[in-house]
């Protein structure tokens, strides 16, 4: 009886997994949808800054990737709610400060907030945290949405 069980338990898995029940790659999901890249103005970094640090907060969007993370660097994701994902991280020690800031090109793919029944307008508040070479703190550089640069994904 427990081997006529097993074997039908067997059966039916197999069934299920050739009849495509299983889980599509990760890049055939995002087919279809609106993504947007976010990078950074050249103009963020002046000559022998060094970036140190970000904290990207999207307000009424998803992070569906993290891309171009520098050497050195560890990033997070969190979720203050659903539509409100915080992207913070930044160098483990002053050799992975980033000094060119097309390094982070195309840094986050960003999918905006999407309802039939409502219109969301997508924010993004972005600080960099910078290493001025004749300054002992590091000097926050405030980043709004108009100051990004956001590019729908594949133009």
């Amino acid at each position: 009886m427990k081997r006529r069980n097993i074997a039908t338990l067997i059966i039916a898995m197999l069934f299920l997994q050739c009849c495509g029940c299983e889980q599509k790659p990760n890049n055939a999901a995002l087919k279809g949808e609106e993504l947007l890249t976010l990078s950074f103005p050249k103009s963020s970094l002046k000559s022998g800054d060094r970036l140190a640090a970000i904290e990207i907060t999207i307000t009424n969007g998803y992070v569906r990737a993290i891309n171009n993370i520098p050497m050195d660097w560890s990033m997070e994701v969190k979720l203050e709610y659903p539509s409100k994902p915080i992207v913070s991280g930044g160098a483990g020690h002053g050799a992975g400060w980033v000094s060119d800031i097309s390094d982070l090109d195309n840094f986050l793919l960003i999918k905006p907030w999407q309802d039939p029944k409502y219109k969301y307008e997508l924010d993004i508040v972005a600080k960099l945290y910078i290493d001025k070479k004749d300054q002992e703190e590091f000097q926050t550089i405030i980043l709004k949405k108009k100051d990004l640069i956001l590019k729908k994904k594949g133009t």
